[in-house]
């Protein structure tokens, strides 16, 4: 990928951060990840997990959604229904690092690693106008990285989604790049997606990182709903023994009524949470149907991305043709009249302009044609993984803005004073 300026490659040098808002269940879900608790996705080693350090442990969506419904009630808010369960409780983020930046924050000492992930939060936390509640530090993955914890509520009683618009996102890059300078002076902000595109950087090498980072993040959902289910099952099993037992209890005791009715009571509480079970564990599977298909599409679209930037890696993208101007050419006066010696001059720049003008259109034709190879090697690559896309080469072509037409020769006529 030679042709493409600095500017179209993600920074090397670059701090990153992502937001996401999480209701209840999910939150406890992000919980379990950060905290390590329960089982946890294949790519986490182990065997390195003791490593992380939690330098503020996360509250569980009950407790968020508590402080919350707080926030609410002291901004005077009122509320003509309860707050639903899939509101947002929690924002999730990650910070991440480039490749030369993540060398840099891993040779700080453990102490100064913390300072700057804490320093930072704490600056994010500001300008969104909430709290940080949780924040650890994961030494346990690829690469060296730090999960906080956000309350969905601002402390004025209004959603952080309605702070966190587009500006405010980029606000935040640039907070975690000045915070983070403080302890590393050479990271970076990253590269904007729109300066990396206008660098030459094709769309599916922009998004490739974040459709990578969705799979990462539904295979932690994925992760989360099967140890929902299993606790399901394990409830549903634990209470319908239960409710047989107590059953079978009041039957022996029928002699005794008080004892034989508290054991039918017994039993009656046992089947009620073998239905609660029962709801929960139909609706986890639910979910797992779902999510298990969002893993699928996004498992479609990182591998369209892959073979996307596969093809376009083995073909030379060439340079847009430069028109040059036609070169002063100036004819020995041979004429007997300067107006004769005008009019030949004007014919021999008429006619260069005219050769510029053919080899331009030539080029074009050229730089179309490469370009059509390019598009096809593209769609060919995609067919064979099985992901081609729904939109011909032709209508990106028709779709492809034209190409200015070099300016054309002012009359003979015009030229001849010069």
């Amino acid at each position: 990928m030679s042709h493409l300026r600095p500017a179209a490659l993600a920074n090397p040098r670059a701090i990153s951060t992502r937001i996401r808002s999480k209701h209840r269940v999910a939150t406890n879900n992000q919980r379990n990840h950060d905290l390590r608790l329960g089982r946890q996705p294949g790519y986490v080693d182990s065997d390195h997990t003791v490593r992380n350090r939690v330098l503020l442990a996360n509250l569980t969506g009950g407790e968020l959604r508590l402080i919350c419904d707080q926030r609410r009630e002291a901004s005077g808010q009122v509320r003509q229904r309860r707050v639903s369960d899939s509101a947002a409780v929690s924002v999730a983020g990650i910070i991440t690092f480039g490749k030369q930046a993540q060398a840099w924050v891993e040779a700080l000492a453990a102490e100064r690693q913390d300072r700057l992930f804490r320093d930072v939060d704490d600056a994010i936390a500001e300008r969104l106008g909430t709290t940080l509640h949780g924040l650890v530090v994961h030494l346990d993955e690829s690469a060296i990285h730090a999960h906080y914890q956000l309350a969905a509520i601002t402390r004025a009683g209004g959603p952080v989604s309605k702070v966190a618009t587009k500006a405010v996102l980029n606000q935040l890059q640039d907070i975690a790049a000045a915070v983070a300078q403080r302890h590393e002076p050479r990271i970076e902000r990253g590269y904007r997606k729109a300066d990396r595109l206008a660098a030459g950087a094709k769309p599916a090498e922009v998004v490739n990182r974040s459709v990578r980072q969705l799979h990462q993040d539904l295979a932690v959902e994925l992760e989360a709903l099967n140890q929902r289910i299993e606790a399901s099952r394990d409830r549903l099993a634990k209470n319908e023994r239960l409710a047989r037992e107590a059953t079978l209890k009041a039957e022996r005791l029928a002699d005794n009524a008080a004892k034989s009715d508290a054991a039918r009571k017994n039993a009656e509480i046992y089947h009620r949470r073998a239905e609660a079970a029962r709801a929960d564990l139909e609706a986890a599977e639910v979910a797992l149907a779902d999510t298990q298909a969002k893993v699928a599409a996004a498992r479609a679209a990182l591998a369209e991305t892959e073979a996307k930037q596969a093809a376009l890696a083995h073909v030379p993208v060439p340079d847009p043709p430069v028109v040059e101007p036609p070169p002063r050419v100036f004819l020995p006066m041979a004429s007997t009249t300067p107006e004769a010696w005008a009019a030949e001059q004007s014919a021999v720049i008429a006619g260069q302009w005219e050769a510029v003008q053919a080899g331009t259109a030539a080029r074009q034709r050229d730089l179309e044609r490469r370009e059509r190879e390019v598009e096809e090697r593209i769609r060919v690559a995609l067919k064979r993984n099985g992901a081609a896309g729904s939109e011909s080469a032709g209508a990106r072509r028709k779709r492809r803005p034209r190409r200015p037409a070099p300016p054309s020769l002012p009359p003979a006529g015009a030229r001849s004073s010069s």
